[in-house]
């Protein structure tokens, strides 16, 4: 078992509230909160001598995490926060309303309107949103946030997405306790013009067409500049799978895509497992099951290690899938998301704590 340095992370983040989204970039945190704000942090590490295990809190801790701000406000409680890897920040909350700091400005680019919105993706073009009643929005990044895809995919509410650059693939997993695999195509990029307009592509009849519209227009402090290329996608769905998911009543799954586009970790899944599909995704390319594990997967965090993180635990195994340490109980309550920053893994808990593991 590698040396371990384990430290409850026991400050006020949201002062008394939960906290349901955590995600990094470069050695800043964002955390998204009960309370309706979303808050930054940065990330404070010394060298430590590590030669058993070792458990701190946030006193005697050689990872000191400091906050810097409030970034911006929701009205009701911010499920999701991500961040792009340039540094610009999206987060989602109840009611709807999804908030965007994009080149140092902050603007909201979907109001209030009674659906919730549970998880987001950036892709390198769009931010996709994931709603409560089970349909998924992509936003144009290089057209002011504008609306360019509004399709129903699901018949309960979407509780995560993932996507992979390499493969040009998008991932959600429902309530209704499926998955679905779809394809983002790029169809036609043309040039813009004052109204942002876009051309209705042709494509074959199982892709799914979608116009530009002109809802929830953002604020004029991030007009593109003139003769921007935009890209109006449409989604070709691949494949839907629900034999792998568990149909309790867990809110918190968080899938991902291994960093090189080999392997989806489907989380959530039946008898507290987790399921890795090997490419191009489908049911029958099922490279392991790990588990079952002592409750169900929330996340997996893909780096040195790969770092599984279930409702009460961090399992961490090697490259090659062999369990070399367990950190059982590492919050107080239930874990709601995970991320990787500065050498360290970080979680997040409703206890309002932040937990964090340095090997």
């Amino acid at each position: 078992m590698p040396p371990l340095e384990v430290t409850t992370h026991n400050l006020y983040f949201h002062e008394q509230s939960s906290i349901f989204s955590v995600d990094s970039h470069l050695d800043h945190l964002a955390t998204g909160g009960g309370d309706g704000f979303v808050r930054l942090w940065k990330v404070i590490t010394s060298p430590t001598s590590l030669n058993s295990f070792k458990y701190c809190t946030a006193l005697d801790s050689s990872t000191k995490i400091e906050y810097i701000s409030d970034i911006h406000s929701h009205s009701k409680t911010v499920n999701c926060v991500r961040f792009n890897s340039k540094g610009d920040l999206a987060s989602c909350s109840d009611g709807g309303r999804v908030i965007v700091t994009y080149n140092d400005k902050t603007f909201s680019i979907r109001n209030l309107d009674g659906v919730d919105i549970y998880d987001l993706v950036w892709t390198n073009d769009f931010l996709v949103v994931g709603t409560s009643n089970g349909t998924i929005e992509m936003y144009s990044i290089k057209n002011q946030f504008k609306k360019v895809l509004n399709r129903k995919i699901h018949s309960d509410i979407i509780q995560s997405q993932a996507y992979s650059p390499i493969h040009k693939l998008l991932v959600t997993v429902s309530k209704d306790s499926s998955s679905c695999l779809m394809e983002v195509i790029y169809d036609e990029e043309i040039q813009s013009k004052a109204q942002g307009e876009a051309k209705e592509t042709r494509g074959e009849a199982q892709e799914i067409k979608v116009k530009e519209t002109q809802e929830n227009k953002p604020q004029e402090n991030i007009r593109p500049q003139e003769n921007t290329k935009i890209t109006t996608p449409s989604i070709k769905l691949l494949d839907r799978f629900d034999k792998f998911f568990s149909t309790t009543r867990g809110f918190y799954r968080r899938l991902s895509f291994s960093s090189d586009g080999k392997f989806l970790y489907l989380v959530s899944c039946k008898a507290n497992t987790l399921v890795v599909l090997s490419y191009p995704f489908r049911d029958e390319h099922v490279f392991c099951k790990i588990g079952p594990l002592d409750s169900e997967v929330v996340k997996v965090i893909d780096q040195n290690y790969f770092f599984v993180v279930t409702k009460k635990s961090v399992y961490i195994f090697s490259k090659s899938w062999e369990l070399k340490s367990c950190v059982e109980n590492i919050t107080f309550k239930s874990t709601t998301d995970g991320t990787y920053c500065c050498g360290l893994l970080f979680v997040s808990s409703l206890d309002g704590f932040i937990s964090s593991i340095k090997i």
